[in-house]
């Protein structure tokens, strides 16, 4: 479970992040319905199909909000859907990628969190963490996974292949 649990944190450090080294060499490329970009705000909302790539990492969102520090980085990035979906691998030889939903997926460079909301999950070589919300804190490596006794947190593990 250690072993998944750590795989699970180095996917969920930030969008960026989630994906190949090379891939934040890249850039950005966010193709939405529409798109309202305030300047005096910092701020840009994009709406209707959202679809972000950078190198091996994809997000599919119905809205896509960001806002910018007074510097111009990204300081809060926050994807909306029915469910908001990302893909991404994380080094060059994964045979597949990892890949997670939820209704809202938010990450906060601030308090350095990120958060899955409303239907959460991540998927790994078969293997699932899922709950009403999973919280990751980027600076502690704590993975926080939260639920009710009627929408409980689940892992399910994949069985390792047999070798012959």
């Amino acid at each position: 479970m250690a072993q998944f649990l750590r795989t699970i944190i180095g996917c969920l450090l930030v969008m960026p992040a989630w994906a190949l080294p090379d891939d934040r060499q890249q850039a950005i490329e966010i193709n939405a319905d529409q798109a309202v970009i305030n300047e005096q705000a910092n701020a840009a909302t994009y709406t209707g199909s959202v679809d972000v790539r950078q190198g091996s990492f994809q997000l599919q969102a119905d809205q896509l909000d960001i806002a910018l520090d007074a510097d111009g980085a990204v300081s809060r990035m926050q994807a909306k859907g029915q469910p908001a979906r990302f893909q991404s691998k994380r080094r060059a030889n994964d045979s597949e990628p990892v890949r997670g939903l939820a209704n809202t997926i938010d990450y906060d460079l601030s308090t350095a969190t990120v958060r899955l909301s409303g239907a959460a999950k991540i998927e790994l070589d078969g293997s699932a963490f899922q709950g009403p919300d999973i919280r990751y804190h980027t600076d502690t490596g704590e993975v926080t996974g939260s639920g009710t006794r009627e929408r409980r947190v689940q892992m399910i593990f994949a069985p390792k292949p047999v070798q012959q």
